[in-house]
């Protein structure tokens, strides 16, 4: 076990593909912190960008570029020989709220959080390179979520009670779920909460009405429906290889379950020395996974769990 200490809470997490760094995203009083931690030479590396922070999105590529989407805005940063350097910086109207990025930093995607309401079921994607909007999508509710898949080829969408999956290579929808309603006198949210998408794009996990649901989109299916603890921390991440995925949703316990994806099944619990996991990243390799508290990232090696 690895433990690194940071300034402020991490707010996002990732490993870079090639397995070498670990880029966190920071949140510290008025400041989010860009840290690239080398896990060979176990030394870290800072840059700092101020501004407000509605949410933070992080994308990696080719081992080198980082793309940071906050609230108004984007930011990409190049880390080679050691240092960070800031390749571009890009804001729009207050209104338009970046909410993801794609993992290749290729795109990003964003939608009117507030302002004329005709406009808030718009999704709009858009290239980091040429700063121009390439493809527009439209829902027949509000949207409030959206989350690009893994290579870039497929995006989430979310409304209060509906996920849809749209191609952007066909620029289409490819499948939608809805969210069933929730059991009388129930306290928990009845809404969509988070969308996680496996790294091969056939899945979702998604969190409301306080459970957690694997749904096969393929295949119209819902394999997994586990009730969740409710307000509570929630962290929730995949293996690379689509074998295994995290998950975290019981501070009391500070107890951490990795489960078998294809039988849908826990295969192992372990104890977190931490209050409650903010975020889990799992290694490209799978031999370690990493998790995030408070203002310390704790790194596992999984055969020793």
């Amino acid at each position: 076990m690895r433990v690194i200490e940071t300034k402020g809470f991490v707010q996002q997490m990732e490993y870079t593909p090639d397995g070498r760094y670990l880029v966190f995203v920071e949140r510290w009083e008025n400041d989010w912190l860009v840290r690239w931690f080398d896990l060979i030479s176990l030394a870290g590396t800072c840059a700092a960008e101020y501004g407000r922070l509605w949410g933070v999105w992080l994308a990696l590529a080719a081992n080198r570029f980082v793309t940071v989407g906050w609230g108004e805005g984007f930011t990409v940063w190049e880390f080679a020989n050691g240092r960070i350097e800031k390749i571009k910086s890009v804001s729009h109207e207050p209104a338009w709220s970046v909410k993801d990025v794609s993992q290749d930093a290729r795109h990003i995607a964003y939608f009117q959080g507030y302002g004329n309401s005709r406009d808030r079921n718009r999704i709009i994607i858009r290239e980091i390179k040429n700063e121009q909007p390439c493809t527009t999508f439209r829902t027949l509710e509000d949207i409030h979520l959206i989350r690009f898949s893994k290579d870039g080829a497929h995006l989430a969408s979310a409304t209060a009670r509906e996920l849809t999956v749209w191609s952007l290579e066909k620029i289409e929808s490819v499948a939608t779920w809805k969210l069933p309603r929730k059991k009388r006198n129930s306290r928990a949210p009845s809404r969509i909460q988070s969308v996680t998408m496996t790294p091969d794009s056939r899945s979702l996990f998604i969190r409301g009405n306080g459970r957690l649901y694997l749904w096969e989109a393929a295949a119209d299916v819902v394999r997994l429906e586990l009730p969740l603890a409710l307000d509570v921390g929630f962290a929730l991440s995949c293996s690379w290889d689509n074998r295994l995925f995290a998950l975290a949703s019981s501070p009391m316990e500070n107890e951490v379950q990795l489960w078998d994806m294809n039988n849908v099944r826990p295969i192992k619990a372990f104890q977190w020395p931490l209050y409650t996991s903010r975020c889990i990243a799992f290694a490209p390799d799978g031999a370690t996974i990493a998790a995030s508290s408070e203002n310390r990232v704790v790194i596992w090696d999984l055969d020793h769990v």
